[in-house]
Formats: C-alpha cells, sequence, structure tokens
C-alpha cells in the first residue's frame, strides 16, 4: 500500500501503484489481528477507510472492539467518525463500547452523546 496510491489521475497511473482491494484489507486485517499487532491493524484499517471501502458490521465490528478493548480506541473513533461522515447508524455493541470508553475517560458529555444524537438508542 503506497501512501501515493490516493493520488492517480490518469489510467497510466495505474501501471506504477498497487492498489488494494477489499479481500486484500480484510486478509491484512486478519493477519494483524492474528498476531495482535494492533499498530498494523489500525494503519490497514485507516486505508481501507480512506479508499473508499465502508465499514462492514458483519465482517469488521468485532475487529474494531478487540482492537479497542486491546488499547486501540481510536480504531472505534475512526469506525464513529467514518459512520457518522455516511449517515449510518453506529451497531449497538459499538455504541456500548464507545459510551463505556467515555465513561473510563470521565467525558461524561462525550458519553450521553453517543446515544442521544442519533437513532441508535432505539436500539440498545
Amino acid at each position: 500500500m503506497l501512501d501515493d496510491g490516493n493520488h492517480i489521475s490518469r489510467r497510466s497511473d495505474y501501471k506504477f501503484r498497487v492498489i488494494p482491494d477489499i479481500y486484500t484489507f480484510n486478509t491484512m486485517l486478519d493477519a494483524s489481528i492474528a498476531e495482535n499487532r494492533w499498530d498494523d491493524f489500525e494503519y490497514v484499517y485507516q486505508k481501507m477507510l480512506r479508499h473508499g471501502f465502508h465499514f462492514n458490521a458483519n465482517r469488521h465490528l468485532r475487529m474494531v472492539l478487540d482492537a479497542s478493548r486491546a488499547g486501540k480506541g481510536e480504531v472505534l473513533e475512526i469506525t464513529w467518525k467514518h459512520l457518522e461522515q455516511e449517515d449510518r447508524i453506529p451497531p449497538p455493541p459499538l455504541v456500548n463500547e464507545r459510551f463505556c470508553m467515555m465513561l473510563e475517560k470521565e467525558d461524561f458529555d462525550s458519553a450521553l452523546a453517543c446515544i442521544t444524537t442519533n437513532s441508535a438508542v432505539k436500539k440498545i
């Protein structure tokens, strides 16, 4: 995954850059989790979202929760912001995890906001 992978402006640029597909990203995410390489997981996950692939609750929810519980709360925040930008409702386990994370940080306003600002509160 090249850092310049997002800068393809013409067809000939594809000859010099490798653009991962969702299967490649998922394989890399799986490998990162299997080896408990959470920094690698976070990097690949961010790249996946930047390349226009979306959070898939069936595929990525457990990964994001595991990363968050392993000390990578940034992954949870990245996912939360991604879902907000896409006007998607976060899955209830994600809401619960973020709520608990905000309570642990004693950020009570953010904790309440994560259950009141979207209709996920109806599903809990």
